[in-house]
Parts: C-alpha cells; structure tokens; sequence
C-alpha cells in the first residue's frame, strides 16, 4: 500500500445525528436546524430521529469486550476458541515452540522494527498515513503461538488502535484496541512478565478515551477501573492520562460534576509534572494541555486564559501537532461560553483563522464545525451546546 494512502476525515452530516437530536430535545425546530446545516427540514427530523434512538449498530464483535467483563475474568486465559478469533495459534501449540538462533534473530529483529514504528508514531497520525505501515508488519508477524511473537502483535494492534482514535476512527479503534487487549492477555498467561500487564493497562487508556469520544462515559469508566486494576497488579502508580481521563468522565456526565473534573484534571497535571519517560520530564505545553485547557471551561469560564493558553501553544509548536486543534477548539468553547458579544465574535474568527489546524484529525475537524455553527443558536443553550460539540465525532461509527 502506498504512503500517500489517507483516510477521508472529512466532516459530514449524517455523522452529527446525536447532535442535532440533542438540538430538538433543546427546542431547536427542525427548521431552524436545517438553515443552520444546508439540508432539508425533512432530513434534519431524520438525523434526530436517529440519534435519538443510536440506530447504527457497532460493528465492533461482542464477543471481543464480553471476555473483558463479568462473568469472564479479564485478567484470564484466552480460550482457544477466542484465540482463533485473534489470530493466535492454540495454547498447547505455544508449549512446544522453541526459538532456534535464527528464529530467535528474526524475532529481535521484528521486535526492534515495531518499536521504531512506534516511535515514529506520531509521523503517520494525521489523516492516518501511518495505518499501512502497521498493516505491512502484520502480515510478517503471521498467525504466533510463542509469548514474544504475540506480545509483538498486541504492539502493533495497539499502535492501530492509538492510530484510529487519533484520527476520529472510533469503532476501528475499539476493534483494534479490544483485539490488543485480549493479546496481551494472552501473552501474560504464559510469559507471567509484568510488561505484559503494563501494555494491557496502557491499552485500556486507549479504549476508555474511544469512549469518551464516542460520548459514552460509562463505558470509559468502566475501562479507567480495569486500567487502575492492571496497574495495581503490577505496582505501578496511576499516571496524569488516568486522572486526565477521569476528568473527562466527570465533565461529560454535567455540570454537577464538575468540582469532580476541576480535582482530577489538577492530580492530571501534578502528576503528568512529575513523570519522567525515556529519560526526561514532560514539557510545559503537556502539562498545560492535560488540565489547564479543560478547567478554562468549568465553572466561571477563564476566556483571558484560553487565549493565553492558545497563543503559548501556537509559539511552542509546531503547526500541524494535534495539541493545537485542541486548544484552538477548547479556547473557542470558552469564547462562546460568555455572554460577551466581543468574545463570541473572536471565538469564531478564531476557528476560521485555525481551520486547516484541524484538518486530518476527525475528532477536531468535526469540533471545530459544530462550534462553528454556535453563534447561530439561542444564546441560552450555547454554554451546554460547546460542551455537548466538544466530544462529538463524525466518524465514531467507521
């Protein structure tokens, strides 16, 4: 597959049908609705209708999550059954495999080439360039009964998986992620090495945060609690994306909530400040970006900081990093949350002035057209509507 090869992340309106039904349970007529989008009246009461009753299906297997839920252990064996499912070859074939010295070298060197993808990683995020390079390694990795060989798939499924949430693919993520999970199940049952647990609870950050861009905070939660159990098998602390994400549960779930988002997005950055990874500190524009750009919001809305936070973001780096979408789009919520005429005028010529930042992340890209279209709504219900258009996504069902 070549390079150049880009999924379309481009924002469309039979995506938005949670949203616009959220607009009809607000008292927004569907006519109104219609102007504001550029379709018909009749269309606009077919996506609400939709929305309100979540007619598409996921596409993801069931039998993927169940075996991460009660009555399943999910911290378990993987039957054969659900091993074929992954690709992976019956456990009794694993107890027979021995590594010869070549084999062995063709492993250390597949493992050396997944973590040079890996940290390459964010090279191939925007419009998901990068999801053919993961494709390529998979069909080297072949159908593994050794504990290494399927630890490596887990990598790369989960490499996928962060890939596809990035861009706004949610159901592939999850499918992807799910499929990542149970692999790294797998492996630990026979390796029994602690790396095998610390990938699985890194994965569940992946699938908790899909949800969460799917507006789906139960399920996150549920998915943050396995992640915090993982962890504590291991003895390992809970890292600022925990706390960052637990934030995000809380702001979704209302405003009522929201002292409880404001206390775990400030652990995010105390915690996220004093980590160090491969050997540095995180930077300042990491730190701010896990709590500063979502407590701007909460409360008495900071609109002065949300500028100041974006304008540090726009100096700091580089164009085309997703950090910048997000705070452009974050800042823009704030603006909108006032009932300042001045704000609410420079939050939509900031969208406008940054829209190609957005551009090739499906998440932001659909953030950005549904702020866009606040300042044609009532006033009354633009403080709820940017938080509702914060976590809405297009693509969730791709």
């Amino acid at each position: 597959m070549p390079s150049s090869v880009t999924l379309p992340l481009r924002p469309h309106v039979s995506g938005i049908a949670s949203a616009v039904a959220w607009l009809r349970d607000h008292d927004v007529p569907a006519k109104r609705i219609a102007e504001i989008l550029g379709i018909t009246e009749v269309h606009a009461r077919q996506l609400a209708f939709r929305g309100q009753w979540r007619i598409r299906r996921s596409r993801v297997p069931a039998l993927l999550e169940s075996q991460l839920r009660p009555p399943a252990d999910p911290f378990g064996p993987v039957p054969d059954e659900l091993r074929r499912i992954l690709k992976v070859r019956p456990k009794i074939d694993s107890w027979t495999v021995r590594l010869n010295p070549n084999s062995r070298k063709r492993l250390n060197d597949l493992e050396e080439q997944v973590e040079q993808l890996g940290a390459a990683f964010w090279s191939g995020v925007r419009y998901g360039t990068g999801i053919h390079r993961f494709r390529d390694v998979l069909s080297e990795i072949g159908r593994p009964a050794h504990y290494r060989r399927i630890r490596v798939l887990a990598r790369v499924r989960q490499l996928v998986a962060e890939t596809y949430a990035h861009v706004g693919y949610s159901s592939s993520a999850l499918e992807e992620a799910l499929t990542s999970l149970l692999l790294s199940r797998s492996a630990y049952d026979e390796s029994q090495d602690p790396h095998d647990l610390e990938q699985f609870a890194k994965t569940t950050l992946i699938v908790s945060q899909t949800h969460l861009l799917r507006y789906e905070p139960q399920q996150a939660a549920y998915y943050l609690n396995l992640h915090r159990d993982a962890r504590a098998r291991i003895s390992q602390p809970l890292g600022g994306e925990y706390f960052r994400q637990r934030g995000a549960v809380a702001f979704q779930s209302g405003r009522d909530a929201d002292e409880e988002a404001r206390r775990n997005f400030q652990l995010a950055m105390a915690t996220l400040a004093e980590t160090v990874e491969y050997g540095r500190q995180k930077e300042r524009y990491e730190v701010l970006n896990i709590g500063t750009r979502q407590m701007n919001l909460l409360g008495k809305v900071n609109w002065e900081g949300a500028i100041e936070l974006h304008d540090y973001m726009i100096k700091t780096l580089s164009s085309g990093e997703i950090q910048i979408s997000m705070n452009i789009n974050w800042a823009a919520a704030c603006g909108f949350s006032t009932d300042s005429p001045q704000a609410n005028l420079a939050a939509s010529e900031l969208l406008d002035r940054y829209r190609e930042a957005s551009a090739g992340f499906g998440h932001q890209a659909t953030v950005s057209w549904l702020l866009s279209l606040s300042l044609a709504l009532p006033r009354k219900i633009r403080p709820d509507w940017v938080r509702r258009a914060l976590y809405e996504n297009t693509f969730k069902d791709r």
